[in-house]
This record gives structure tokens, C-alpha cells and sequence, in this order.
């Protein structure tokens, strides 16, 4: 079937991209990761919430992109 596994970070409720934004947290001197968020404006009552996304999840989900649609290109 079509069945969506390990689709990280797509289990928000609907809606459109508001923003996004990437913290860099250092884990050594050298090393580190970044923290991809996106804020969606739910399409249901228009109030937003905040979720953690894959990388390529970030890239696809321009501002304004239909979520969580964006995040689904790559798969």
C-alpha cells in the first residue's frame, strides 16, 4: 500500500507554513547540530504551533507552502 512510515516530524495538524527558523546547538568544539522548526497556521481555527522537522523537510516548506503537503516531495 501507500502506507506513510517514519515520516519524522509530519504529525502536525494541517495547515500553511507562517515561518521557520534553525538553531545551531554545539555539542563539542567541533562538532554540533542544527534544530529545523517550522510555525504552522493551523488551517482549522488559524492559531500556530511550532514542530520539529528533518532537514529536507525544512528546505521543501517555503513560507506560505501548504503543510504538511511541503514535506512529503522527498518521499
Amino acid at each position: 500500500g501507500c502506507e506513510e512510515t517514519g515520516n519524522q516530524g509530519l504529525d502536525g495538524d494541517p495547515g500553511q507554513v507562517q515561518d521557520k527558523d534553525r538553531d545551531y546547538y554545539k555539542t563539542g568544539k567541533h562538532s554540533g547540530y542544527y534544530d529545523y522548526d517550522l510555525t504552522i497556521k493551523r488551517a482549522t481555527d488559524g492559531s500556530t504551533y511550532e514542530i520539529d522537522v528533518s532537514s529536507d523537510v525544512y528546505k521543501d516548506c517555503v513560507r506560505g507552502a501548504k503543510y504538511p503537503a511541503c514535506g512529503k516531495k522527498g518521499s
